[in-house]
């Protein structure tokens, strides 16, 4: 006796089951790569950094729109230049020919840009205030430093007022540490792609 058997559901029920995988997978990869940037912006807040640049952590989980088998996270910053500095801890020079680093104290007036306020440039200060005068700095480089006050004929009174701090070069510590958390979240995407297929 011959029996005929015919699965006629079985090709959508398949099919159903690798939908719910991959939703399962890729909301778990959303889930680890929102966890990682979270943890990577905390990480420079606590820092001492303020919330503009813990902000430039961004994360993408692709597909972007839809779902997917095998998802893909990329966190990254915006402003890699500065994390790298503060991750490697780098010696950072005068460029250009330029002998000093220029760095403002809290003395300059600061000026709107794309996304903040700034320093203004040493010309700036120069243009506001007069010419800068010199003094050498406690721990070596100079401070370039403006009159607070003028007489009429042009002879300078009163005490001068720090405007920048001249360095040769200027050693950045190391307060960040990408490896662990990438590797914390590596480690919580697979939970959280299982958790989300049950």
């Amino acid at each position: 006796m011959k029996v005929d058997v015919k699965m006629v559901g079985l090709a959508k029920a398949a099919q159903a089951g690798l939908d719910q995988v991959a939703r399962g997978t890729t909301a778990g990869m959303r889930e680890a790569t929102g966890g990682l940037k979270d943890e990577l912006r905390d990480q420079v807040l606590r820092a001492g950094f303020n919330q503009r640049l813990a902000n430039t952590w961004q994360g993408n989980t692709y597909p972007k729109q839809g779902v997917s088998l095998e998802p893909a996270a990329y966190v990254y910053s915006k402003a890699p230049k500065i994390v790298f500095a503060f991750t490697n801890g780098v010696t950072i020079r005068p460029v250009n020919g330029a002998r000093y680093l220029w760095l403002p104290t809290d003395n300059v007036p600061k000026k709107r840009s794309r996304g903040g306020s700034v320093a203004i440039s040493p010309e700036e200060v120069e243009q506001r205030f007069g010419r800068f005068f010199f003094r050498p700095a406690k721990r070596g480089g100079l401070v370039a430093m403006v009159v607070s006050t003028r007489r009429k004929r042009g002879a300078h009174r009163g005490p001068g007022v720090a405007m920048f701090n001249l360095r040769r070069s200027v050693d950045m510590p190391e307060l960040l540490e990408l490896q662990r958390p990438a590797q914390t979240w590596a480690a919580r995407a697979a939970v959280l792609i299982e958790r989300n297929i049950r």
